[in-house]
């Protein structure tokens, strides 16, 4: 759980920024002697956080996260995507229910809610993490609010990632396996998965599949949004570079 400490500034490259984070013992030192101003510890990802969503009036806050679980999914990102999950002030959530629920980003707590029923899955890449942080991109991006339109982009996402993290595509999130575009999906993510070298080639050959992606998930009203897909504003350039892609 994230707790709200005080106002702190990093610079990107001096000592305790992401690239070049205090040790525990220099921390451990700097607080005893009462010199800590703050900034990033190696493990235990402390870090400036800038609430520029309209969620804090008050201003900017330094974050610790003590809790494990969280500082292990926090070090599965990026340096990039932990700048993002810093400077944004996201929150963290997790709860265990077998049955229930999914995780889920939810923008009016500018939170991410992970279900810790399959914990060593969930810890294995970060994957899982990194879908529901792209949502949270989308909404600092300002990205039109449909909800069908969003989802379907980070289930591809979250193929190529998965893609990426087995060498092959594993079991699509995206479309259904008897789909008759399957195939070609398959290789698209594949494809993609070891660069994108063309972001207009890859945005409109992806979107054919929007309608697919609607069909798996025809029993989720929230998935069937609209039709919307050709017209929508993915900014897949911002978000494949978000994700190194």
């Amino acid at each position: 759980m994230a707790k709200k400490i005080k106002k702190i500034n990093v610079a990107s490259d001096k000592k305790g920024t992401v690239k070049n984070p205090y040790t525990v013992e220099e921390h451990e030192q700097m607080l005893a002697a009462g010199q800590w101003t703050g900034g990033y510890v190696e493990n235990i990802a402390y870090a400036e956080g800038e609430m520029n969503n309209g969620n804090n009036p008050e201003g900017s806050f330094y974050y610790e996260f003590d809790d494990p679980f969280e500082i292990e999914l926090i070090n599965s990102l990026t340096a990039k995507q932990r700048e993002f999950f810093f400077s944004y002030g996201i929150g963290i959530e997790h709860f265990y229910e077998p049955k229930g629920s999914t995780s889920q980003y939810k923008a009016n707590e500018n939170k991410i809610y992970i279900n810790d029923a399959k914990h060593d899955y969930i810890l294995q890449d970060g994957t899982i993490f990194k879908r529901e942080l792209l949502h949270a991109k989308q909404e600092a991006l300002g990205m039109d609010n449909n909800h069908s339109c969003r989802e379907f982009q980070e289930h591809v996402v979250g193929d190529i990632l998965y893609t990426q993290r087995d060498g092959i595509m594993p079991l699509s999130v995206t479309i259904n396996r008897d789909d008759p575009n399957y195939q070609n999906y398959t290789s698209l993510i594949e494809n993609s998965a070891n660069g994108i070298n063309n972001v207009i080639v890859f945005a409109n050959m992806i979107s054919s599949y929007y309608n697919a992606f609607c069909d798996k998930y025809s029993d989720t009203p929230k998935y069937q949004t609209s039709k919307r897909n050709y017209y929508y504003d993915y900014n897949w350039i911002t978000i494949l570079d978000f994700f190194d892609l």
